[in-house]
């Protein structure tokens, strides 16, 4: 799946969420720090949101992060197997989005049993 076709799906998942919370482009922007213009372009898909923008989104409409990281970590079955999601995962982001998804993996592994 291409990056534009990524973004469109973001995007319009975005905007059903916040539609189903009754929440207006600007009360997401409020919530999230962000500009209505930038929300407005996220959810057309014409903007892919920086790391910081995703993390805020997905905590202020709460959403599913399987919806957004779509990878079962349960049909991990080697570290080969979790090297190609993180790589997946990680195209098209900058040496610090990297660095800061990898810090945030972290963190999740002493939060889990």
């Amino acid at each position: 799946m291409n990056s534009e076709v990524k973004r469109l799906r973001f995007g319009a998942y975005v905007k059903e969420q916040r539609n189903r919370r009754n929440l207006t482009q600007e009360k997401l922007a409020e919530l999230t720090d962000l500009s209505p213009v930038t929300i407005s372009a996220i959810e057309r898909g014409d903007k892919a949101p920086s790391f910081d923008s995703l993390c805020v989104i997905i905590q202020a409409l709460n959403l599913d992060a399987h919806r957004i990281f779509p990878y079962d970590v349960h049909s991990i079955q080697s570290q080969e197997d979790a090297y190609r999601y993180f790589c997946e995962m990680g195209k098209g982001l900058s040496e610090e989005q990297l660095l800061a998804l990898t810090d945030f993996i972290y963190k999740l592994k002493k939060l889990l049993p």
